[in-house]
């Protein structure tokens, strides 16, 4: 009897452990997950997977689930440290990279593991470890690294092109976008490219020399009216239809174009932001469209 009394005291108290645990975590807002490494087998907590926009049944639990999702950028370094764990170097692992969501975009995840049992030759068998969101963070300094180049380049009176290249390449580095840069000529009509480096070159070379006007695509338009121009989806966007067949050749379904005005409100280029599947943007979207045109603004 006093055994039996002992060990319902010792299950319950698991319970209430694993609770508080598993509460901790909800409020936490991490995602958990839980490697057999004997098997190939990974748990991913409910969380886990919300965090990249999957449903519970969207993902399973293979070790792949995890490691196709890494950035390529990401993945060697990742794999190296991972590795480390596996061959008994270190117990824990600690890292920062991407991983790709449902959307196609990039999350940036803290990823906390620790190795909870190894085999007698010392091989790990067992690992759990978390996520943690730190997209916001990462975005932030990209951001302020960013501004921190262009602003070098302007004050120390470089080449126009290498500056609103930086620049493009600053909104590209902290998301999914293909970014732009087009300027309005002397004769307040024509375009040219500035600064395009992630497009195909057969499609900047479509773009200039083109007129602005009132269905001219996303940045023709916004430098002819001097607003924004959002094209949700290029398919169906009628200020696309002269120029579908090449936005179709080049892969594009959405453009989102911020007029870039100069202080007495002239008309100076536009910035774009395009993306390979249709898209609405989110007001932080928009946010930094909108910082991108300014920035270049100065520069110009």
């Amino acid at each position: 009897w006093v055994l039996a009394q002992q060990m319902r005291r010792r299950a319950a108290s698991l319970r209430d452990s694993e609770e508080r645990w598993k509460f901790a975590l909800d409020g936490s807002g991490d995602g958990v997950w839980d490697a057999d490494l004997a098997t190939g087998r990974t748990l991913y907590s409910p969380r886990w997977k919300t965090m990249l926009g999957h449903t519970e049944a969207e993902i399973g639990t293979a070790y792949e689930e995890w490691s196709s999702r890494i950035h390529p950028d990401d993945l060697a370094r990742v794999m190296a440290l991972e590795q480390q764990c596996h061959d008994g170097q270190s117990d824990h692992f600690i890292a920062e990279y991407r991983l790709r969501t449902k959307l196609g975009r990039w999350l940036w995840v803290l990823d906390r593991g620790k190795v909870v049992r190894r085999s007698a030759s010392g091989r790990a068998l067992r690992m759990i470890g978390t996520h943690t969101d730190i997209s916001a963070r990462k975005t932030a300094e990209a951001r302020q690294g960013a501004y921190a180049a262009a602003m070098t380049l302007i004050a120390t009176a470089a080449p126009l092109p290498d500056i609103l290249q930086t620049i493009v390449r600053g909104v590209e580095v902290r998301s999914d976008w293909l970014c732009s840069i087009l300027l309005l000529e002397a004769d307040g009509v024509h375009i040219s490219v500035g600064a395009a480096p992630s497009l195909p070159e057969f499609f900047n070379q479509g773009l200039a020399g083109l007129a602005i006007g009132p269905q001219a695509g996303s940045c023709g338009t916004a430098m002819y009216h001097g607003e924004r121009v959002i094209a949700e989806d290029i398919e169906t966007d009628p200020r696309w239809a002269p120029y579908l067949a090449l936005a179709r050749q080049a892969g594009l379904r959405a453009c989102w174009s911020e007029p870039i005005l100069g202080r007495d409100g002239v008309v100076l280029g536009s910035f774009a932001a395009y993306h390979r599947e249709p898209r609405t943007p989110s007001t932080d979207d928009l946010s930094d469209i909108g910082e991108a045109a300014q920035l270049a603004a100065v520069a110009i």
